[in-house]
């Protein structure tokens, strides 16, 4: 699953294992528990959900190709070359997941990439 920014760039991808999110050039950024989205320091970052990464201020970060509802997504931009993965982290404890809120219609700040 590839994760695209407000622009339309390729900014990370989910890999084969579903957990983890590596930036696009290979460093992992950070992992994913059912939708909750934490870094590897533990900090809570967001939520996937509908394909869209939503942060802790309801607006939408991140599209993925089967993004459904949100804002308007652009065009996609031409993709390079994943970069080879770097060695994983080890995972912090993890912080209190807080209250999702609700979406908005805005795009969000970035939370990685």
């Amino acid at each position: 699953m590839k994760f695209y920014d407000q622009d339309g760039a390729a900014v990370a991808y989910l890999d084969e294992d579903g957990e983890t999110i590596y930036a696009w050039g290979g460093k992992p950024l950070a992992f994913v528990e059912g939708q909750d989205i934490f870094s590897f320091a533990g900090k809570h970052l967001g939520w996937l959900e509908n394909g869209w990464v939503i942060d802790h201020d309801g607006g939408h970060s991140y599209f993925t190709e089967n993004a459904s509802g949100g804002p308007m997504k652009p065009l996609k931009q031409l993709q390079n070359l994943k970069g080879l993965k770097e060695f994983l982290p080890f995972k912090g404890f993890k912080e209190f997941v807080p209250f999702k809120p609700f979406r908005s219609n805005a795009w969000g700040k970035r939370l990685f990439g």
